[in-house]
């Protein structure tokens, strides 16, 4: 009995000090959607970096935070769309790769004469993983 106390307190102690691991969110990251995320960790956690949306030849800028261990969240402001997006997520290990899982959030500038009708559309949500490797599918 004493050695499977022992054997369950040095697991839960081996569990703990790998959960305090920092996640190094540094690199390039490739959406489902083939989107390339390109993220630089600063001082404090604070996240630079450049977004570029598939099909599109421009690259915008990304700013966010890391926090905890395994936690990451940014924002990317499309410019000439005039359209915010931000992502919002943790990060994971499943069969052996590493994935960011996160939730996403973009909102649309709606004309100021559409704003009593059209401002409920203006905001849409929805899921992105996230892989160091970019999807073969993605040309």
């Amino acid at each position: 009995m004493r050695l499977l106390i022992a054997a369950l307190l040095a697991l839960c102690t081996l569990s703990s000090v790998h959960a305090q691991t920092q996640v190094n969110f540094t690199g390039v990251w490739w959406s489902e959607r083939c989107a390339k995320v390109d993220v630089k960790v600063g001082q404090g956690g604070l996240l630079s970096g450049t977004f570029a949306s598939p099909g599109v030849a421009a690259t915008y800028p990304l700013t966010g935070f890391r926090a905890g261990t395994d936690l990451i969240a940014f924002a990317v402001n499309f410019g000439p769309t005039n359209s915010l997006a931000s992502w919002a997520g943790q990060h994971t290990v499943i069969a052996g790769v590493e994935v960011i899982l996160s939730m996403w959030l973009i909102t649309k500038d709606v004309p100021d004469e559409q704003e009593l009708t059209g401002l409920w559309a203006s905001n849409l949500t929805g899921y992105d993983n996230f892989r160091r490797a970019k999807p073969p599918y993605c040309g």
